[in-house]
C-alpha cells in the first residue's frame, strides 16, 4: 500500500517560550531525560494560570515531544478558547486530529485555517493527504500541487502528490514526484518505498 505521513506538528517548546522571564523553562531546556519532570512541572503553570496561552504552548510542545497526542488536542483547543485567531494553533489542532484518525474533524480544521491563511503550505500539503485516503482525487491533487507551489522543498507534498499521480496511473508523474521528495531528503523511507511500487506498478525499469 502507497505510504504517506501529514506533516508534523510544529510546536516546538523552544519556538513558543514566552517572553516574560517568569514563566518555566521550555522542555527544549531540559535534558531529554527530564521531559517528565517538565510535563509536570508546566501542567501546574497551566492549572495556576489556565489564561495564559505561552502556557498551554508550551505545555502542548512537551506533549509532542513525548507522543501524548490526544494531550497536544486539549492544549491547543485550550488556546483557541483564548485566541480564536491563533493559526498556529489551529494548523497542530489539525495535525494532532488527523494523527488520531479524525479525518472528518481534521480537514475542518485545516479547512478554517487556509479561509484566514490561504498560503499556508504544511495545511495544504496535510488536506492534500487527507482527501487523498479519503477517495477524492481532485481535492488532493489541488492541495498537494497548492503546497509544492508555494514551498517547493515540501517533501511530503512531492510524496502526496506522487501517490495522487499513482493511483491515476500516472506513472511518469508519480516517479518524478516521488524522486524529487527523495532529491529532497535522501533518507525519506516513504519515497523510497513508493517509487519502488511505481516502478512494479509501471513495469519500468529503475
Amino acid at each position: 500500500m502507497p505510504a504517506g505521513t501529514p506533516t508534523g506538528i510544529s510546536i516546538t517548546a523552544r519556538q513558543y517560550v514566552p517572553e516574560s522571564p517568569h514563566k518555566t523553562p521550555a522542555p527544549a531546556e531540559h535534558p531529554q531525560g527530564n521531559l517528565q519532570q517538565a510535563l509536570a512541572a508546566q501542567q501546574a503553570v497551566c492549572r495556576q494560570h489556565p489564561d495564559n496561552a505561552d502556557a498551554w504552548f508550551v505545555l502542548a510542545g512537551i506533549n509532542a515531544r513525548l507522543g501524548r497526542i490526544k494531550d497536544v488536542e486539549h492544549c491547543c483547543r485550550q488556546i483557541l478558547a483564548l485566541q480564536a485567531e491563533n493559526t498556529a494553533a489551529r494548523y497542530n489542532l489539525g495535525v494532532a486530529l488527523q494523527q488520531q484518525g479524525k479525518a472528518e474533524p481534521a480537514i475542518a480544521c485545516y479547512r478554517e485555517l487556509l479561509e484566514k491563511q490561504p498560503d499556508h503550505a504544511p495545511a495544504h500539503a496535510n488536506l492534500g493527504l487527507l482527501y487523498h485516503e479519503n477517495k477524492q482525487p481532485a481535492e488532493a491533487e489541488a492541495h498537494a500541487r497548492r503546497s509544492v507551489l508555494l514551498d517547493p522543498d515540501k517533501v511530503a507534498a512531492h510524496n502526496t502528490l506522487g501517490l495522487v499521480c499513482l493511483d491515476q496511473e500516472r506513472y511518469p508523474e508519480a516517479l518524478a514526484c516521488f524522486r524529487k521528495a527523495i532529491r529532497l531528503d535522501p533518507g525519506y523511507v516513504q519515497g523510497h518505498y513508493n517509487t519502488g511500487l511505481a516502478l512494479l506498478r509501471s513495469d519500468q525499469p529503475e
